[in-house]
């Protein structure tokens, strides 16, 4: 996350208008420990969140993160669909929670992470 703000403050500086990041290693982390002990990811791949039918109901996962970029955008939650699951439920609240609590999705929260040190990632040519 640390980095992530980095490069959010770094943006804002040079593109002079506000840049938000979503907070997808809490997110994730949550989600994680929402499926414990199994495991949110695609089989035998620690990176990727499972979004295929073959990997069904972990497609939520996706559809959830999905959710969470159009409830930072609006800044407000989704109501519950009638059609999702428990599951669906349970991980929309996940990323709403996560997305309302972090400063740096801009939606007023109060959880603020330093960023990271570093000089300009991108210094102008000589």
């Amino acid at each position: 996350m640390a980095q992530a703000v980095f490069w959010q403050a770094w943006l804002g500086q040079h593109v002079q208008i506000p840049a938000y990041v979503m907070p997808v290693p809490v997110i994730v982390r949550r989600i994680r420990a929402y499926f414990s002990p199994a495991s949110p990811f695609k089989s035998g791949d620690d990176l990727h969140l499972s979004n295929t039918v073959s990997d069904a109901p972990l497609t939520a996962t996706m559809a959830a993160m999905g959710a969470g970029l159009e409830m930072m955008m609006t800044g407000a939650r989704l109501a519950d669909d009638p059609g999702w699951s428990v599951q669906m439920r349970d991980l929309v609240a996940i990323v709403w929670t996560a997305v309302a609590e972090y400063a740096c999705t801009g939606l007023g929260g109060a959880t603020v992470v330093a960023p990271a040190s570093g000089a300009d990632p991108l210094p102008l040519p000589a």
